[in-house]
Formats: structure tokens, C-alpha cells, sequence
């Protein structure tokens, strides 16, 4: 579980660079979203990933700790109980309705 929290805070410093002050706070949370699923796809290759269902647990905390928005939150805890096959539409449309039009994120795939 240490392995976990450091993995988080690692993710937290590597992605706060993208929380600039001209982005919309949700678009932000949805780049963030995209970043953090390229981040955790990447662990496979790590000693103690393998395990997608460990990749989904960290991609879930780490989106809770870095998500800032009551309204992206709210949409991640809706698709979380979301059909697999509806997850990612359900977050591109999301995405669209803050401006993000052609928000695309293939590492989600990998996940859900």
C-alpha cells in the first residue's frame, strides 16, 4: 500500500504542471483524466502492476485526489457504476458539454 500512496503523490507532482491558470477547471480535470490513464496504462510494465485491476485502483484514487471540480467529480462517480461498455462515452460526452468537443483519450480503453 506504501507503493500506492507514493505512486499517487508521483502522479500528483508530475500532473499538477497541467492545472494552468487559463484553463476552464473542468476541461482541466478531463486533460487530467486522459493524463493520469497514460500514467497508470504505463505501470504495466512495472514490477507489482500486472494486474489491471491494480492500474484500475490507482487510476480511481488518483483521479480522486486530483480531480478539483464538483461537476467532473460527479460524472466520474456516475461512470464508475457505468456499464464497462458505457464508460467512455459517457466521459466524451461529458467533455464535450465543458468545450472539449473532440476530447479523446485511448488510454482509457486499456483500463475500462
Amino acid at each position: 500500500m506504501k507503493t500506492h500512496f507514493i505512486m499517487v503523490l508521483f502522479l500528483f507532482s508530475q500532473l499538477k504542471a497541467l492545472a494552468g491558470a487559463e484553463s476552464k477547471a473542468n476541461q482541466r480535470d478531463f486533460i487530467l483524466i486522459c493524463e493520469v490513464s497514460k500514467m497508470a496504462r504505463s505501470l504495466k510494465q512495472q514490477p507489482g502492476f500486472e494486474d489491471q485491476a491494480e492500474r484500475v485502483l490507482i487510476h480511481a484514487k488518483a483521479i480522486e485526489a486530483l480531480i478539483q471540480t464538483d461537476e467532473v467529480r460527479n460524472v466520474v462517480k456516475a461512470v464508475s457504476v457505468a456499464s464497462p461498455d458505457q464508460k467512455i462515452p459517457l466521459l466524451k460526452k461529458a467533455a464535450a458539454e465543458t468545450g472539449l468537443k473532440n476530447w479523446k483519450c485511448p488510454t482509457l480503453k486499456f483500463l475500462y
